[in-house]
């Protein structure tokens, strides 16, 4: 496998997170649809103050601050593990009520990330571009009941080379 460049890798996995999908009836979309997907989506982390009811849920890729390197032949290409997180934005039910979980949308929204990262249960290339390419440490959730503005971190690894 040749070695892809950082930018189409990085690209590619923010087009496979983005077209996610999942099927929440709660969601109440205006056409009565309950299959969604990220209403906005991109590579520049904004403020979560500054990310409107409307543009969610959102979805916004980061590259981790860190990379590793591995050579095992000097003249063999160099394997790169890559990491990225996922911020995942969302709004949700504050009522307080026993059917209103605030979590329960943070779930399924992880499940859609999960599956589009792994979706015949096999590797996930990017388009033939890396190695592989999964959820990979501690989910972070933050599950919105002060606000209603609800945000989880999904660590991802890229294996390419």
């Amino acid at each position: 496998m040749p070695q892809s460049s950082r930018e189409s890798i990085y690209n590619a996995l923010l087009q496979v997170l983005a077209a996610a999908t999942w099927s929440d009836p709660s969601w109440n979309l205006p056409n009565g649809d309950s299959v969604t997907t990220f209403a906005l989506s991109g590579r520049r982390i904004l403020p979560l103050e500054q990310v409107p009811q409307a543009s969610m849920p959102a979805l916004f890729l980061a590259q981790w601050p860190s990379e590793k390197a591995e050579q095992n032949k000097a003249w063999g290409l160099t394997r790169w593990h890559l990491k990225a997180q996922a911020l995942i934005v969302f709004m949700v039910d504050t009522t307080i009520s026993e059917t209103s979980i605030p979590a329960t949308r943070g779930n399924v929204i992880l499940d859609a990330i999960e599956k589009a990262l792994n979706p015949y249960q096999e590797r996930q290339t990017l388009g033939n571009l890396v190695e592989n390419c999964w959820i990979d440490g501690e989910v972070i959730h933050a599950d919105g009941s002060d606000d209603g503005r609800a945000m989880m971190l999904v660590p991802i690894s890229i294996i390419s080379g």
